[in-house]
């Protein structure tokens, strides 16, 4: 027989054979590739070998080890100490590689008058007073823009208040300053509330005017309806903002 031919036929029953083992284990080689793949990357370390070496031994071992019964687990424990040995020449041949590559490309050395990593630069302070600056302005636009909000929930919360029948402006202004307004305040709830406190403070007031106490409060004095929702409101601060 021809050497060529016999090599040939050789090779073709090989590869026959391997196939056949192969069709017949109880696990395939994708099955197996995960599993090494995750030891070999267990605790976060980085895969040395790539990928498609790792499938070529898979390959190659499978046709030397499996047999019929032989069990995923049972394959990965025979070569796992195999694939750890490669895994880490892979490492060690990079590294060399790394350090060769160094010793023969060495950085230059940076042109004279160049400063050091660790050397301040120059102008720091006006660097530092422009951060400062910079930090100010953003403050103060923090602040402005919390009190627009601040200023929108209110115009909201005497919008609600008149439109439950309080139209006193003196009453609501003297009530809203003893109150602690919110960005997240329900304004419905709240109203809701203040409502129930300013029929309560008027119950309190004369509803007619007096010789001894005019409605008005005579020579200045704050009326009776803003002095009671002053009182009130002093009152019922700490109960209100934990509704």
């Amino acid at each position: 027989m021809n050497p060529k031919n016999k090599s040939f036929l050789k090779n073709h029953v090989y590869f026959c054979a391997k196939l056949l083992i192969i069709s017949k284990m109880k696990f395939t080689q994708t099955e197996a590739f995960k599993k090494i793949k995750g030891i070999l990357t267990r605790g976060g370390k980085d895969l040395q070998m790539s990928e498609r070496s790792i499938m070529e031994q898979i390959d190659s071992l499978s046709a030397l080890i499996a047999n019929d019964d032989m069990e995923l687990d049972d394959f990965v424990s025979k070569v796992e100490n195999t694939f750890k040995t490669m895994n880490g020449n892979a490492k060690k041949d990079y590294s060399d590689f790394v350090n060769r590559w160094k010793e023969e490309h060495p950085e230059p050395e940076p042109p004279k008058g160049t400063p050091k990593p660790n050397d301040p630069p120059k102008g720091n302070s006006e660097l530092e007073a422009l951060k400062a600056e910079i930090e100010a302005l953003k403050e103060k636009n923090a602040q402005a823009e919390k009190q627009s909000k601040l200023s929108a929930k209110k115009s909201e919360l005497v919008s609600a208040l008149n439109q439950k029948g309080i139209k006193d402006k003196e009453w609501i202004e003297s009530f809203l300053s003893e109150v602690n307004i919110t960005e997240d305040m329900d304004v419905e709830s709240k109203a809701e509330n203040y409502a129930k406190f300013y029929n309560k403070s008027q119950a309190n007031v004369p509803p007619t005017p007096t010789p001894f106490a005019p409605a008005g409060g005579g020579n200045g004095d704050i009326p009776e309806s803003v002095k009671a929702a002053r009182e009130l409101a002093k009152k019922n601060r700490e109960q209100l903002n934990k509704q």
